[in-house]
């Protein structure tokens, strides 16, 4: 008997992960942030699809961070000697 009632209750457990799991595929996306810039565009890694954007095709001069991180990947690569 208490076999019959672990068996039953690991099989109930297991059931409910499986459908947990199923409703968590459908995640919500969130609505298009209000963001203070002249321009901007957020595009989804996996598809490449364009979310949102706002002045996307102007011509902007890279943000700060990017110089930044350019110059760091170049450095590096002239060290490990590919340039």
């Amino acid at each position: 008997m208490k076999r019959l009632a672990l068996t039953t209750a690991l099989c109930t457990a297991f059931i409910s992960a499986a459908h947990a799991d199923d409703l968590n595929i459908k995640t919500m996306i969130p609505g298009v942030p209000q963001i203070d810039a002249e321009s901007y565009i957020l595009i989804d890694y996996n598809s490449g699809k364009v979310l949102a954007e706002q002045n996307a095709d102007v011509r902007r001069d890279p943000a700060s961070l990017t110089k930044m991180m350019t110059s760091y990947v170049i450095g590096q690569a002239m060290k490990a000697g590919k340039f």
